[in-house]
Formats: structure tokens, C-alpha cells, sequence
């Protein structure tokens, strides 16, 4: 028991059992990282294409409100930092929102059954075009949907 009582007070254990500053507190470790102002603008701007997209309003609208958030909403930071005029507009759409679109609609389909209507037509200048346009029903909305394949 000497050997015991002598060792916790020694120098050396004194020193290792002392609470480390590098380590959290259990309590910090469950909770949510909380989000940096760009990854709050970056979301701000998907938000923002999101509603663009689905109330089909011109993406020139967007190089005026980019402008107009700021002057509408002093006080908040994100408003201060939104850079999304037309182009990075465009960019949105296609690269994460068309992206995810994408991906749900292949996955509907995969679920679904879905018939295809094709349309073929040549213009006065003999140009060909073809529209082929998909029609299924959407669990999700419980509407039937019709997608418009881009061809």
C-alpha cells in the first residue's frame, strides 16, 4: 500500500493525471458542428436556384436581386455575402440541383412503371428535331409527373 500512495505522489503521475486541454468534454462531443457563414451561403444559394428553378423566373432577375438582398436585409450576413448572378446561377442548376434531379428521377423510374411518348418533326430550314417525354407517377407527390428527356 506504501508503494501505492507513494507513486500517486510523485511527480510523474501528478503530471500525467492532470486534465488535459486537448481533450472535449463528452457533453461537446454529441453536439452538432455548428455551420461556417460560407457553408450558410452556399446553402442560401441552392435555396435560392431551388425556388428560381421551381416558380420558372428568369435567371436575369437573379443579377438584380443579388443586388437588391443586401439592401433588403442589412442586418444579416449571409444577404452581405451572396455572390449568384445568372451565370453562377446556371451552374447551380446543372451541376448540384439538376444533378440530385437526376438521380431521384432514375431511381423513380427504376421503381415505376413509366411510358415514353416520342414526337418527331422537321422545321422550313429541314431541320430535324425530337422530343421524347417521360409519364409516370411520382410516389413521393402522389401526382403523375411528365419530364421532358432534353433531346
Amino acid at each position: 500500500m506504501g508503494a501505492l500512495k507513494r507513486h500517486s505522489e510523485g511527480n510523474k503521475h501528478v503530471l500525467k493525471a492532470k486534465p488535459s486541454s486537448s481533450l472535449t468534454s463528452i457533453a461537446n462531443a454529441f453536439k452538432k458542428p455548428s455551420t461556417s457563414l460560407d457553408d450558410k451561403c452556399k446553402i442560401t444559394e441552392i435555396k435560392l436556384a431551388a425556388f428560381m428553378t421551381e416558380h420558372k423566373i428568369s435567371h436575369r432577375v437573379m443579377d438584380h436581386m443579388v443586388e437588391l438582398l443586401p439592401k433588403a436585409f442589412p442586418n444579416s450576413e449571409i444577404a452581405q455575402k451572396i455572390k449568384m448572378k445568372r451565370t453562377k446561377l446556371r451552374a447551380v442548376i446543372n451541376n448540384v440541383l439538376g444533378t440530385t434531379e437526376q438521380h431521384d428521377l432514375c431511381t423513380d423510374l427504376k421503381r415505376q412503371k413509366f411510358s415514353v411518348m416520342i414526337d418527331e418533326s422537321t422545321d422550313i430550314a429541314a431541320i430535324k428535331t425530337m422530343c421524347v417525354v417521360g409519364r409516370y407517377f411520382c410516389p413521393a407527390y402522389k401526382v403523375e409527373l411528365s419530364v421532358d428527356f432534353g433531346t
